[in-house]
């Protein structure tokens, strides 16, 4: 029986009255860096994560401009992030994509959350899309070379590669010459 199940049942109430009684029953123990990382974590359950935050702002920014498949490199660069910051815990995502697409993956979220912000203070997307600019504004050239980057990056492996079983062969010793 998952978790779900249970909670869904009604026998132990909502997922709010589990977290807190587990929280109530961990701050009864002896303070420890274990007990304070599990109430930590209980206490994270009803924030969103990193995923729905950069979702959200996507959402504020995707109705300005049309970016194909956004969604899809804005999860990749989570993906990314969450894999520099946690290490390679996450079996869905292929570190190679981390080394090779990493500048590329940070200037999305950087663009998602700088356009983001700017139209909800009242920027014009669309005004300054029909204006005129250079490659030296930075979202311009983002702009420009999006459809490259993310081509590159979607077509990459989205699992890593499979390690072989078997170890390679060890080449024998060869023989020693006199000198």
């Amino acid at each position: 029986i998952s978790i779900v199940t249970l909670i869904a049942s009604g026998k132990f109430g909502s997922l709010q009255g589990i977290r807190n009684n587990c929280v109530k029953s961990l701050k009864a123990l002896r303070r420890s860096e274990d007990r304070d990382s599990a109430i930590g974590a209980l206490k994270r359950l009803e924030q969103p994560s990193l995923r729905k935050n950069v979702l959200s702002r996507f959402a504020v920014m995707r109705q300005h401009f049309f970016l194909e498949d956004l969604e899809k490199v804005l999860i990749q660069a989570v993906k990314c992030r969450n894999y520099f910051v946690h290490g390679p815990g996450d079996k869905t995502f292929n570190p190679t994509i981390a080394e090779k697409h990493k500048t590329f993956l940070t200037q999305t979220l950087e663009f998602v959350f700088a356009t983001a912000e700017l139209i909800e203070c009242g920027w014009s997307a669309n005004e300054w899309r029909l204006r005129p600019h250079t490659g030296h504004h930075w979202f311009s050239r983002y702009l420009s070379e999006y459809s490259q980057s993310c081509q590159a990056l979607l077509s990459e492996p989205k699992k890593p590669p499979k390690a072989s079983r078997t170890p390679p062969k060890a080449k024998p010793p060869g023989k020693l010459k006199k000198i």
